[in-house]
């Protein structure tokens, strides 16, 4: 009994913690479907949270073709999802570009690291139930997520895939001012050189 009540109380925290996060983030699942049921209809927890997870990105894909990326089908017990904004996807191209103006095509993207950092940064949970890459880096960025049957992370996974959308958004406008102060600099350089040249042949 006591562990009756308390689970009900976690996964009731849980859903207040998912509403909030989604509320704060301009997604109004919970607001427009179940705001007034979802906390107290415990029986109904696990399809809450399976639906959140559906609406934690403005794009969410759950293609064959995940699977067959990562050598599973669909009766290996695994969950394989797809998340992505177009804040994510031009981020990752904007970082590509600014990587090749700075003159560094073979080394390590630091734009890309340091994002990448940052979305570790804000996971906040680990699982053995759980894995996840970014997937479609030179062509519509994503971020896949690997996961068990076995419920057991998809509501701290929710509340890390909205804040990771999150994060893009914040940091894509300092990303595209970084590039247009690349390329002005490159412009300028451009400029120098070509009126040097045409200095040294008067």
């Amino acid at each position: 009994m006591r562990y009756k009540v308390a689970e009900d109380y976690r996964q009731s925290m849980m859903l207040i913690c998912l509403f909030k996060v989604f509320h704060d983030a301009g997604i109004t699942y919970f607001e427009e479907y179940c705001a007034d049921s979802c906390v107290n209809e415990q029986d109904f927890y696990y399809e809450y949270v399976m639906d959140a997870l559906q609406n934690a990105a403005p794009i969410v894909e759950q293609t064959d073709g995940l699977y067959q990326k990562y050598g599973y089908n669909e009766d290996d017990g695994v969950n394989i999802w797809a998340f992505s904004s177009k804040e994510m996807q031009e981020y990752y191209k904007i970082a590509r570009k600014l990587h090749r103006l700075q003159g560094c095509p073979k080394k390590e993207n630091m734009h890309i690291r340091k994002i990448e950092m940052k979305m570790e940064g804000i996971r906040g949970f680990d699982s053995y139930n759980f894995d996840y890459g970014i997937g479609n880096k030179r062509k519509k960025a994503r971020l896949e997520l690997l996961w068990g049957f076995e419920f057991m992370d998809e509501a701290v996974m929710c509340l890390w895939v909205v804040r990771v959308m999150e994060l893009f958004k914040e940091e894509l406008p300092w990303l595209k001012e970084k590039y247009r102060r690349a390329r002005h600099l490159k412009r300028s350089q451009g400029k120098c050189k070509g009126g040097s040249r045409h200095a040294s042949h008067r």
